[in-house]
């Protein structure tokens, strides 16, 4: 995984309170960051058929998140993807999205 990316079971450190930098250096940390991101795509990288979509896995997706954004649960996700560990999903893997009822 990626600085920027957790997975399911991994342990997070959490910084005690007063440890952490002032909120201006903070904010300027997050300006900076999403100052130097790259521009997101606008187009969807999803497919739709007559069954449903497809759907190109993105560094940082989990099937959580592929869910909410296709409107449908995580286990619907889950079931048309039989074979699939969701702990083991890549970036270029695609999944199947069922459709909507």
């Amino acid at each position: 995984a990626g600085v920027n990316e957790i997975s399911i079971g991994q342990v997070l450190n959490i910084p005690d309170r007063n440890s952490l930098p002032p909120l201006p250096v903070m904010q300027d940390k997050l300006k900076e960051t999403v100052k130097n991101s790259p521009p997101k795509p606008s187009t969807p990288t999803s497919t739709k058929t007559s069954t449903g979509s497809s759907y190109t896995i993105k560094k940082g997706d989990n099937l959580l998140k592929i869910a909410s954004a296709h409107s449908i649960t995580y286990e619907a996700l889950v079931k048309v993807n039989k074979g699939v560990d969701p702990k083991k999903i890549q970036p270029g893997q695609v999944l199947k999205i069922p459709a909507k009822n």
